[in-house]
């Protein structure tokens, strides 16, 4: 029992943060299409690419926890670095 405890507690520390439930990717993946549709964003194909590097990279960076948290309060100063982190990398990806 020690041996699978010390195991346990070993692991737990290793598991990144992520999102891995479909709709909820799909979501985002939707809602930040929509957005950029809405503000009338052209030509449209590189933001398709940029929703695509922002869902990924907060789906590695976060848990759902997290983007509940960031969704209730942005200006949690970890998070919205976080944030702000993962949309000047996607912007730098779409030039």
């Amino acid at each position: 029992m020690k041996i699978f405890l010390i195991v346990f507690f070993i692991l737990s520390f290793q598991v990144k943060a992520q999102i891995n439930d479909i709709e909820i990717l799909d979501n985002m993946y939707e809602g930040c299409i929509s957005e950029i549709k809405r503000q009338g964003h052209k030509p449209i194909g590189p933001w398709y690419s940029y929703c695509g590097c922002f869902v990924g990279k907060v789906s590695q960076t976060w848990d759902v926890n997290d983007l509940i948290e960031f969704e209730n309060n942005p200006n949690n100063s970890t998070l919205a670095n976080d944030f702000n982190t993962i949309v000047d990398q996607c912007v730098k990806k779409m030039y």
